[in-house]
């Protein structure tokens, strides 16, 4: 039930490479902790090894990895109480991250798989799932390509749950990969002058399946397509891999056949407006050139963004930015900073519509307790129902209240894009002259602006509250 964007380097002016994603839930309270660099599971709990296999939270076993990378990411704050096996503290879900080797990745976008290829491969009871991608490959990829083949090869080896798009990148490439049936999938690397856009629908078509530069797949997969018969005119140069495991927008299978065109739709719009295309096609381009650089803050407004104004206003039901989104992320990749200093992570703290991006350095050691308090009931204490006591307390006096509150996060994610703009050259110099002062300085940086945007909104809800006492 997510919405993601993917933007190449030359796509983005300055060249930063950017995955980001809304990662909406079908409720509206879900409490996210924020998880510092830490060393994977395998290594800090021994009760999860047993005879040289690692059992992750989802119940899947596989041999205990050779790496150890530390990593960072964004798990659900009930992981380990809705995880199927007992052993240890399993992070479940952590959904976003970045290792030590600068590996960055945004895992999952749902998706459905096609009655026909259900039932030529089947998904499996436990193996490959969203809840554990993450866990399972930070701590393993050295590179972006590195943890495509990895990922694909647990798929292939213990087959896959369900069908998800995964957004996987490190400081050269951007590669996008589908899961589409128990045990077939694809990657697609993105050019670097264009971007993509991912709702909850399989999107590579037309892909040539010889350019393994820019193309990687499960074994036999065009064969198997073919024998199954997945599709009317199977093309191995130009194949349809959401076609044969996936369903366009308007076909029987499809309970919602708008749900996900409709968000393809805006987000180009509003990133290539000079292309004029018809609302609810059948589908839309997978890369497209955008007409402006695309900005952080612009990747932030898509990922906000309703129908007011356009043809879809009165149409459709499901905007990109809803009530509830989980956590929204942003997560950058600029290689023309100094080492280590080259990612950076702008974060949520729930819905994207009552929290600002707040800018994080992905490789701190730690984090305001407050980030990793609490439950999916109201805490005082916690982060999360400091943000989203807010946002309901403004949502519950109306529209005025509402309104109020998005012009003040509006005003401070501006003001904070802004500062970083300007600490980012300041940071270079720094890193000049003492590297290890300069990631210093973006911990305590990235510390205070959490402490002081909670602070902020903390503030804020006591005023509305004493204002709905009086009324």
């Amino acid at each position: 039930m997510c919405t993601s964007i993917l933007a190449g380097k030359k796509a983005t002016g300055e060249g930063l490479i950017i995955i980001a994603r809304d990662e909406d839930f079908d409720e509206n309270n879900w409490n996210k902790y924020l998880k510092p660099m830490r060393a994977p599971q395998y290594v800090t709990d021994d009760n999860c090894v047993r005879d040289g296999k690692w059992q992750l939270g989802n119940g899947l076993k596989v041999p205990v990895p050779s790496k150890k990378l530390r990593y960072c990411s964004c798990p659900d704050a009930v992981g380990s109480l809705e995880a199927s096996c007992s052993v240890g503290d399993h992070y479940y879900f952590e959904e976003r991250g970045f290792n030590e080797k600068n590996v960055m990745m945004s895992a999952t976008n749902s998706m459905e798989i096609n009655a026909k290829a259900r039932e030529a491969d089947g998904v499996v009871p436990v193996g490959i799932e969203e809840s554990i991608i993450l866990t399972l490959i930070l701590p393993q990829a050295e590179t972006a390509l590195e943890a495509v083949r990895l990922l694909g090869h647990y798929v292939e080896e213990y087959g896959a749950m369900e069908a998800n798009g995964i957004a996987i990148a490190d400081k050269k490439e951007i590669w996008y990969m589908e899961i589409g049936s128990g045990h077939h999938w694809i990657a697609v690397r993105i050019p670097q002058e264009c971007y993509l856009v991912i709702a909850n629908c399989m999107r590579i078509r037309n892909i040539d399946l010889d350019d393994t530069e820019n193309v990687q797949c499960s074994k036999g997969l065009y064969d198997f397509t073919v024998e199954k018969h997945l599709l009317d005119e199977p093309c191995r140069n130009c194949f349809d891999f959401a076609g044969a495991f996936g369903y366009y927008g308007k076909s029987g299978e499809n309970p919602d056949p708008y749900y996900n065109v409709d968000r393809l739709w805006l987000a180009q719009h509003m990133l290539t407006p000079s292309r004029k295309q018809e609302i609810r096609q059948e589908e839309y381009p997978l890369f497209l050139e955008p007409d402006d650089s695309i900005t952080v803050e612009k990747v932030a407004e898509v990922l906000r963004a309703g129908y007011a104004g356009t043809p879809l206003e009165n149409l459709s039901t499901r905007p990109i930015g809803v009530a509830r989104t989980a956590e929204s992320h942003i997560l950058t990749m600029d290689a023309s900073m100094p080492e280590g200093l080259e990612g950076m992570m702008w974060q949520t703290v729930g819905t994207p519509l009552g929290c600002p991006f707040m800018p994080i350095y992905p490789f701190m050691e730690s984090l305001p307790d407050a980030y990793a308090l609490g439950n999916s009931e109201y805490d005082g204490n916690s982060a999360y129902w400091r943000f989203r006591g807010l946002f309901s307390a403004a949502s519950c006096m109306g529209e005025a209240a509402s309104e109020e509150i998005r012009s003040m996060w509006k005003c401070q994610e501006e003001e904070l894009f802004r500062q970083f703009g300007t600490f980012r050259h300041s940071l270079r110099k720094l890193a000049a002259d003492d590297a290890e002062q300069a990631k210093e300085y973006m911990q305590a940086y990235s510390m205070g602006i959490l402490l002081r945007m909670m602070e902020k909104a903390e503030r804020k809800q006591k005023e509305l509250f004493t204002r709905m006492s009086k009324i």
